[in-house]
């Protein structure tokens, strides 16, 4: 009797085996799966969190630059002193402009 009890147990074990090792299997991949989905959502999301960021960056840095080229544009001092190429004089009336702008 034992080989038919041995034969019912594999008959059993074997495919009970078998289901659970496959349902084992895909909870670990859909659990990582799910992880690589939500490591791949974050990292979206804080790129362009940072690219909002940097365009805003770049925004204002190219008002400040329009602005200082605009004071530029109206300063002969500066302008006579470009075409003179007087670092000095330069350096000086552009120190003044640029005493003037708010730092950040």
């Amino acid at each position: 009797m034992k080989p038919a009890a041995e034969k019912i147990r594999a008959r059993i074990l074997v495919p009970s085996t078998i289901v659970l090792l496959l349902l084992v299997g895909s909870v670990a991949i859909t659990a990582y799966l799910h992880q690589q989905f939500t490591i791949e959502t974050a990292t979206h999301s804080r790129v362009a969190g940072i690219r909002g960021l940097l365009e805003e960056k770049l925004a204002a840095e190219a008002e400040v630059f329009g602005g200082f080229v605009d004071l530029v544009e109206k300063d002969e001092d500066i302008q006579q002193a470009w075409v003179r190429r007087d670092r000095g004089a330069l350096l000086l009336r552009a120190r003044q402009i640029l005493d003037g702008f708010p730092t950040s």
